[in-house]
């Protein structure tokens, strides 16, 4: 049960993420207007970006352990099923 709660909470946590990169980019096109630097172009641009980038990090990572973790616990419950019977 934690596991499905971690992973919802990862998975909208990159979501988020995603949804500042599409935002990033209808600035930089001139689509939309936004605060604090996204529509940025020229050296700004790049720390916008790597921000951004640096912010998918935790996100992949997490979603690595999960599913590491979840192989782990299928195992155990496949392995205590096949003891049971």
């Amino acid at each position: 049960m934690r596991t499905q709660t971690l992973k919802l909470a990862i998975l909208s946590y990159l979501t988020i993420v995603l949804l500042l990169w599409i935002a990033r980019i209808l600035a930089v096109s001139g689509i939309i207007s936004l605060p604090f630097g996204f529509s940025a172009v020229g050296a700004q641009a790049n720390l916008v970006t790597g921000g951004l980038f640096l912010a998918l990090g935790p996100g992949i990572l997490g979603m690595r352990v999960l599913n590491r973790r979840q192989r782990l616990e299928s195992l155990r419950s496949r392995s205590n099923t096949n003891r049971a019977k």
